[in-house]
């Protein structure tokens, strides 16, 4: 996986580059659907742990569109 700045992660994700800041900084958790986008482009260098570290989630099914 290649090193991302905010405007090529959401170039990449789809989610706008200042709510990628903002989730960064700390002002603003991600919903559940981008936490899985994020997690998926990064390929688990972001995870859905790094915001909810007491969340469990269930491994989704596979034909889940992200």
């Amino acid at each position: 996986m290649k090193d991302h700045t905010f405007r090529s992660l959401s170039e990449a994700s789809g989610i706008d580059f200042t709510l990628l800041y903002k989730y960064a900084n700390g002002t603003r958790k991600p919903k559940l659907q981008n936490m899985l986008i994020l997690e998926k482009i990064s390929e688990g260098r972001i995870t859905v742990k790094d915001f909810f570290p007491d969340v469990t989630l269930p491994i989704p099914d596979e034909d889940i569109d992200i």
